[in-house]
């Protein structure tokens, strides 16, 4: 191995899914530029703690809001990724929550699909 050569570790600590943990600070970023809570209703929170838990494990998930352990390290891994969206999908399709808490975990799951790269478009 040369000098310019990255560990998987360190590769895996730029990235969350498929994209790169810039991509996905930029996308919670922008939605804290939002100046008003109603801009981005309980979609956009969900969106946002969903940005949160996937760059630092130790976050509240947004499934469930049960905080993670930050050991795993800031980059939550496609498996993890993918049954917290699975999750979300399953808590915005229950009839037993409200509207807002159905929106909430529809907004998570957007944004968790968005970053496994299901989807091209981030909420």
């Amino acid at each position: 191995m040369d000098g310019d050569s990255e560990t998987l570790d360190e590769q895996a600590l730029r990235t969350v899914g498929v994209r790169s943990a810039d991509e996905v600070r930029e996308a919670l970023e922008w939605l804290g530029t939002c100046s008003r809570i109603e801009e981005i209703g309980p979609g956009g929170r969900g969106a946002a703690a969903a940005y949160r838990w996937a760059l630092d494990a130790g976050s509240p998930r947004p499934s469930d809001g049960v905080s993670g352990t930050a050991d795993r390290g800031p980059a939550a891994d496609r498996a993890r990724l993918g049954t917290e969206e699975r999750a979300s999908l399953a808590a915005a399709h229950d009839t037993a929550r409200s509207d807002e808490q159905r929106d909430f975990a529809h907004g998570a799951a957007q944004a968790l699909g968005w970053i496994l790269g299901h989807t091209g478009v981030r909420f």
